[in-house]
């Protein structure tokens, strides 16, 4: 209904573009599936074509974005795959009341969304989700407002339950309240309630709770926010409390931008159950030259069970990566990237089974001036 409202508005002032993309990917891996046995070298290669079809007001916008990806690899050819997804996103700013929504499905490989996640890898097997959220905001008065949010997740792994993969759904809702401290800064409270249920296999667990945040904008180019809350969890009918909180900071100015989170939250995984995840994020961008950028990014993630040894989840994965991009027109970006990854996973506890790899990556990336199709 509101993707509909949207699109049913303001035609007369409204304007449609076309925004294509082309990426070529290449590159050398060493271990790309973080096997701690039998690692082998091989070599990839990826196309992924993309378009987002817009159509914005002075007050709206629509974006219908598919996606294809098609993937092959010289070492194992049961690795070959066609990933692709389609996104419908929707928002709409008005004086007091603010609305946005989105939809989506996506089909993909295993080795791209369960890699960083629970690190469960599986050539036969795919990732289906097909996901859904509203968030509604009300400005009720020039220092207050309300926002209300609702999301959905169904995930599905085909033939993925015998290599530990689990299908789950996942409805939530939560309700902000942001007051205004000053022009720069703001606190907001958040409760909130989340459900994962697998089907299939009858888990279900729960979380609700609440956070408060505090953001500030420190100048015009930098800015920091700051929350913490507490979460109960109810996991298979077995309760436990803890807390939830996330520390970021950001920087944009044209000669670097760079983004930094630490967090703690609840979250679904493919195993089928809510799970704790500590998650340490980077990213750094740093002009060299007039068209050279450097680029470094670092992702560090530890899943564990929300009760003790329910499933044994105590997965660690750790990835840096380091590069160059250079700008050759307006159209054309080139970038060389050099990557380290850890993944531990526990085997007898408190031991920790190791693997490693390494990856060297070139990729070219195309986007041309957007093409207007309505005034």
């Amino acid at each position: 209904m509101v993707l509909a409202t949207l699109v049913s508005g303001n035609v007369a002032a409204s304007e449609w573009s076309v925004q294509p993309t082309l990426q070529w990917y290449f590159d050398h891996a060493s271990n790309r599936q973080l096997s701690p046995i039998g690692a082998e070298n091989d070599d990839a290669a990826w196309l992924t074509i993309d378009a987002v079809f817009k159509r914005a007001t002075e007050t709206s916008e629509l974006d219908v974005h598919p996606e294809l990806q098609i993937q092959r690899f010289s070492g194992d050819g049961a690795l070959n795959s066609d990933n692709g997804s389609l996104q419908l996103a929707a928002m709409n700013n008005g004086e007091i009341y603010s609305y946005n929504a989105a939809i989506g499905y996506s089909d993909n490989s295993t080795l791209i969304s369960e890699l960083p996640n629970t690190g469960i890898i599986d050539a036969s097997t795919r990732q289906r989700a097909a996901t859904g959220s509203v968030n509604l905001m009300d400005q009720f008065s020039e220092r207050q407002r309300v926002g209300l949010q609702a999301s959905y997740a169904d995930v599905v792994y085909p033939g993925g339950e015998r290599v530990g993969l689990v299908g789950y759904r996942d409805p939530g809702a939560a309700v902000t309240y942001t007051f205004s401290l000053s022009e720069p800064s703001s606190l907001s409270a958040t409760a909130y309630v989340n459900e994962a249920t697998a089907p299939d296999v009858g888990y279900e667990s729960r979380d609700v709770g609440g956070r408060l945040t505090w953001t500030r904008v420190l100048t015009m180019t930098n800015s920091i926010s700051a929350s913490a809350g507490f979460s109960r969890s109810t996991v298979e009918s077995e309760a436990t409390h803890g807390e939830v909180w996330a520390v970021r900071a950001t920087h944009n100015s044209e000669l670097a931008q760079w983004a930094f989170s630490v967090s703690r939250d609840v979250e679904p995984s493919g195993r089928g159950l809510l799970i704790r995840r500590d998650e340490l994020d980077l990213s750094v961008v740093r002009s060299i030259a007039a068209r050279l950028d450097a680029t470094l990014s670092v992702l560090g993630a530890h899943n564990s069970d929300l009760v003790a040894s329910f499933t044994g989840d105590d997965r660690r994965y750790l990835t840096g990566a380091a590069g160059v991009s250079w700008h050759a027109s307006a159209h054309w970006v080139w970038s060389f990237t050099a990557r380290e990854s850890e993944s531990r996973i526990p085997i007898v506890a408190p031991y920790l089974q190791r693997a490693s790899g390494w990856q060297t990556a070139l990729t070219i990336l195309w986007t041309p001036h957007p093409w207007s199709l309505s005034r």
